[in-house]
């Protein structure tokens, strides 16, 4: 009973664990009341040109329910710039049955049965970066890492949350003088 407890305790854990990290960091010198429009200079480079579409109108849709408005580069006040990686992480798991353990001394089976276990994790990260585009200076970035999931629909789900919660506190944009 112990075992199956811990068992659902780790897996409770690990699913806490498979939902994106996100960081966002912001330059305070910078006023944002500055800003009102917005042109992606680099779209992130997603293998899956689905998930980088819904990526980008994610990102669209957050900042013009903000108040922010895309427009051609040459009219944009902020260049937005994406990009991608993804690498892999391995672990090994060690399980032991039967470990000899005899009460006050080792059994004669003192060294037990173990199965190793070996996962590899494909780890993804998502970076918004946000640069002034009159003097190109990074004024925000926003970051989101975590396991990717196998299932396409998991990957667009989590995705989309990562971006809403990326930009849950992102600047509104400036009012029309």
């Amino acid at each position: 009973m112990k075992l199956a407890g811990f068992l659902l305790s780790c897996s409770l854990l690990a699913g806490c664990a498979s939902s994106p990290v996100i960081h966002v960091q912001r330059d305070p010198t910078v006023d944002f009341g500055q800003y009102r429009t917005f042109a992606w200079k680099q779209l992130p480079p997603m293998r899956n040109p689905l998930l980088r579409q819904r990526v980008v109108s994610a990102v669209d849709a957050r900042l013009v329910a903000k108040g922010w408005r895309a427009v051609p580069d040459a009219q944009a006040d902020v260049f937005l710039v994406g990009n991608v990686s993804t690498r892999e992480d391995a672990t090994l798991n060690y399980f032991y049955q039967d470990t000899g353990w005899d009460g006050w001394h080792w059994g004669a089976h003192a060294l037990g049965m173990q199965r190793i276990e070996l996962r590899v994790l494909r780890i993804g990260t998502l970076v918004l970066d946000v640069f002034d585009a009159r003097t190109l200076r990074a004024i925000w970035r926003g970051v989101a890492q975590g396991y990717v999931p196998d299932s396409e629909a998991r990957k667009d789900s989590e995705a989309m949350a990562a971006v809403q919660r990326m930009f849950r506190d992102f600047p509104e944009a400036a009012r029309e003088p």
